[in-house]
């Protein structure tokens, strides 16, 4: 399954909020009964002990994991101060942010192209946006031979992403056949503050000539990855070779830079820019970061967090759930499976270990359950 089925993982954060008093929790534990079911069904029995966890399972709320097994009194018997509750709250597990850069040659023979692009950068921005991305939009382009289209040259003009300052900016800058990439040099102050530093950068370059060889695909990968202080992705609609009818010379060196950083290569002379826009959206999606940590919520009023009691559950689309063992550190997750915490001396978020990002991308559903009985422990490699 592709990361874009990221959007159907949701996280359940479960706080503990009904466990017996300070005096209580510092017993040492008993022995540990079920946890809640999947969707609401109930949990396995457990055997009582001083402060033991007896496992009639809470619950769930929709789809997430139920409620933990009420805390056991001394013989086991059930707590008289309403056992160990969790509150439940869901919400979607959003991918992370991406910024992306049209570049656009306003030249006389691109008049069709612009209007083209003109038709879909709103959907674009939509499709991306539904997708749980966090999207900043740049429009480079100029006015010089496209005034009956955009009096600005703006492509978003009239749009709702033209008219959402948070997500879009339009810098007006005349963008010639041959020099899309010393625009995008020139410019650079002109639209730097819009980035940012997390999000992978992606450039769309549309032009239907090639770019002069003054400033060639390798001298501009170097110069750009020092302005940004990271790689980029490069992206061209440019003409293929042999030329294609209508395109004014073979886009050589965009096509060089799209291999180099890992773009897309798409001909400018494709008739449904439906195949345009929408591997672009996919390549858009695919680099944005995996939700790989999560802010550990504060305990409620007059209650601890216990570290050494949460539980850290994913259920894969389809499949059983399954309980991810905590590392001590991210050192030792090695190439295992499982999570750890920013700092185990005072934690603040859940991270997963390398191969435990890697496994959420095929989706599913991840629960997190303060307050529960002790995970289980990552031992290194």
């Amino acid at each position: 399954m592709s990361r874009s089925a990221l959007l159907s993982v949701s996280v359940a954060l479960a706080t503990l909020v009904g466990c017996a008093g300070k005096e209580t929790m510092d017993r040492p534990p008993g022995p540990t009964g079920g946890v809640g079911g999947v969707a609401g069904s109930a949990g396995a029995a457990g055997t009582g002990g001083a402060g033991g966890i007896s496992g009639a399972g809470a619950v769930g709320g929709s789809g997430a994991v139920g409620g933990t097994g009420a805390v056991g009194g001394t013989g086991g018997g059930p707590a008289t101060d309403g056992g160990c509750e969790s509150i439940v709250d869901e919400s979607p597990v959003e991918l992370g942010p991406a910024d992306i850069i049209w570049i656009i040659d306003n030249s006389c023979s691109m008049f069709d192209e612009y209007e083209k692009v003109k038709m879909n950068i709103n959907a674009f921005a939509n499709d991306i946006q539904n997708a749980g991305i966090d999207h900043h939009v740049i429009a480079i382009t100029g006015a010089a031979v496209i005034p009956v289209i955009s009096p600005t040259g703006d492509p978003a003009v009239g749009t709702a992403l033209g008219m959402d300052p948070a997500h879009y900016r339009y810098v007006a800058h005349e963008v010639g056949s041959n020099d899309v990439m010393d625009v995008l040099v020139s410019s650079f102050s002109q639209w730097s503050s819009f980035l940012r530093p997390e999000a992978p950068t992606h450039f769309v370059a549309v032009t239907d000539d090639d770019q002069s060889p003054l400033l060639g695909a390798d001298a501009f990968k170097t110069m750009m990855e020092g302005l940004l202080g990271h790689p980029f992705i490069y992206h061209s609609i440019a003409s293929e070779s042999p030329l294609c009818p209508g395109a004014f010379a073979p886009g050589v060196q965009h096509y060089a830079l799209s291999d180099m950083t890992g773009g897309l290569k798409v001909s400018i002379c494709t008739a449904d820019w439906s195949q345009v826009f929408a591997p672009l959206k996919d390549a858009v999606i695919a680099s944005a970061p995996l939700p790989c940590t999560f802010t550990i919520p504060p305990p409620p009023m007059g209650k601890d967090f216990e570290k050494e009691r949460v539980n850290f559950e994913y259920t894969p689309s389809n499949m059983a759930p399954m309980a991810w063992p905590r590392a001590n550190q991210m050192a030792d997750c090695g190439t295992q499976i499982g999570w750890y915490y920013d700092s185990f001396d005072a934690p603040t978020t859940i991270n997963l270990c390398p191969a435990g990002c890697d496994a959420v991308a095929s989706g599913g559903k991840i629960n997190i359950v303060f307050g529960c009985s002790e995970p289980p422990i990552i031992v290194p490699e």
